[in-house]
């Protein structure tokens, strides 16, 4: 993936978690910590070699850039009003996308253990966001807690080793035990 078109789709990211969250009765997970954790561990995935935390942070980074620009242009309410303190998102953003970064390159290129750790990182993010959005009656984030099951268990290097993980995540993420850990 070129700079340019990770800065692109980070910058669409930012901007469009933030329409999507101001726009009533549209939720399709854009503002949700799979999406932005995807993005982190897809431009890891997607980096040569090296390189891979340094593209999972510049993607959360310039995410939240756009994300607190458009608060600042669009609305008549500060940022940190409007979504909370702009520096514990970037804080985060910055050791949140280098650490899934580094998950996507694991799972991209590395040996099947180190395959199935990246997928896993990556997965029970999406596991629990999705669990954790169904409960409280957003179903649209169902495809989360699918692609998260999806992804564990088809990276594991013995796949009913995978989906007994992938089932077992899933079935705790549902019983909201992962619930403390989100934001």
């Amino acid at each position: 993936m070129s700079d340019r078109l990770l800065v692109a789709a980070a910058l669409a990211l930012g901007v469009l978690s933030r329409v999507e969250e101001r726009a009533a009765g549209v939720s399709l997970g854009l503002s949700s910590d799979a999406a932005w954790v995807t993005a982190a561990f897809a431009a890891g995935a997607v980096a040569g070699r090296g390189g891979a935390a340094l593209r999972g942070a510049v993607a959360l980074t310039v995410a939240n850039a756009a994300y607190y620009l458009t608060i600042l242009l669009t609305e008549s309410i500060p940022p940190h009003v409007a979504a909370g303190s702009p520096a514990r998102w970037f804080v985060l953003g910055v050791a949140g996308g280098a650490v899934f970064g580094v998950a996507g390159a694991a799972w991209a290129r590395g040996a099947p253990t180190v395959r199935a750790a990246g997928a896993v990182a990556c997965g029970g993010v999406l596991i629990a966001d999705g669990a954790s959005a169904i409960t409280r009656g957003v179903a649209t984030h169902a495809l989360s807690l699918v692609v998260g099951a999806v992804l564990v268990a088809t990276s594991a290097p013995r796949r009913v080793l995978g989906a007994a993980t992938a089932a077992a995540m899933v079935l705790l993420a549902s019983t909201g035990v992962f619930e403390p850990l989100l934001p």
